[in-house]
């Protein structure tokens, strides 16, 4: 397995995934993740240095009440780094 995708909070149960610890967890496996934060980003902490998720996905019109239709990806600047050094050329500042 290279990737691990997760939601963070379940809407509709409340449920709240353990996200540091599946992503220690996975991290030391080598695997990756993806972590879809549509209820939970803007209302729970989540750590986006070097300890937090490769990828998070959300949007505008959850938690943080914006309009429908805008979607955020955030993704570590190691995983940009490293798909801009693999194809040549997408330029960081």
């Amino acid at each position: 397995m290279t990737h691990l995708c997760l939601v963070h909070c379940e809407t509709t149960t409340g449920i709240v995934n353990p996200l540091e610890q599946i992503v220690e967890d996975a991290r030391r496996r080598g695997v990756q993740t993806i972590v879809g934060c549509m209820s939970s980003f803007g209302a729970i902490n989540i750590d986006l240095n070097g300890d937090g998720p490769d990828v998070l996905v959300t949007s505008s019109n959850k938690c943080i009440e914006g309009p429908p239709g805008v979607a955020f990806v955030i993704a570590s600047r190691v995983l940009l780094e490293n798909a801009a050094r693999s194809r040549g050329h997408l330029c960081l500042t």
